[in-house]
């Protein structure tokens, strides 16, 4: 990693069109934005695209970079966002976007804030939490909160009856809720119907 002195001289040759100073900063970076934003979307293949759309902005936008402010925070908050654009693509739920338009609103997502909320780390320590429950409870959990099957269509596929999938669910939802305490209003967002 690059020190901070060097960092703000690259980002001021970048902020002149400096594309040897823009690889550097790549090759600095690459490595932790890759790893991040893997974390958050477990794609191999989505990770690639959004890290090089994450250095295609820094690019487009280099003029605009302030290099007396954070050139991390800078680079992880446009990869943030391009992983939040990706959820909602995926999820495309109002609740979703109401929590993006919130976090964007209260600057939530600047690195200064104490008690940010952080969407990726939510994922990874949800799918953290389902590796606990047992196999029949996350199936279920799965199935009807993540591909959205109804009772009905999972009872079916598992040949068991309606009320066992209502009260494995319910049972599932409860233990995660617990271990995900203190990131209740994502959980709430994502799980809530």
């Amino acid at each position: 990693m690059i020190s901070s002195t060097e960092e703000r001289k690259l980002v001021e040759e970048l902020k002149h069109n400096s594309y040897k100073a823009f690889t550097r900063l790549y090759n600095s970076y690459l490595p932790h934005l890759y790893g991040f934003i893997f974390e958050a979307l477990k794609s191999h293949a989505q990770t690639a695209d959004i890290t090089q759309e994450t250095f295609i902005r820094i690019w487009e936008n280099r003029t605009m970079i302030n290099p007396e402010l954070s050139f991390k925070s800078f680079i992880f908050t446009i990869a943030h966002n391009l992983v939040i654009s990706e959820y909602r693509k995926q999820i495309n739920r109002p609740e979703l976007i109401d929590y993006i338009e919130f976090t964007n609103n209260s600057n939530l997502i600047d690195d200064s804030t104490q008690h940010k909320i952080d969407l990726d780390e939510f994922i990874s320590r949800l799918e953290k939490a389902k590796q606990q429950l047992p196999p029949r409870q996350k199936e279920i959990f799965e199935l009807i909160k993540e591909h959205g099957m109804t009772s009905t269509q999972v009872a079916e596929q598992l040949g068991i009856s309606e009320q066992v999938v209502r009260n494995q669910l319910s049972v599932s939802l409860k233990t995660l809720k617990k271990a995900l305490n203190d990131s209740l209003i994502l959980f709430l967002l994502f799980f809530s119907n």
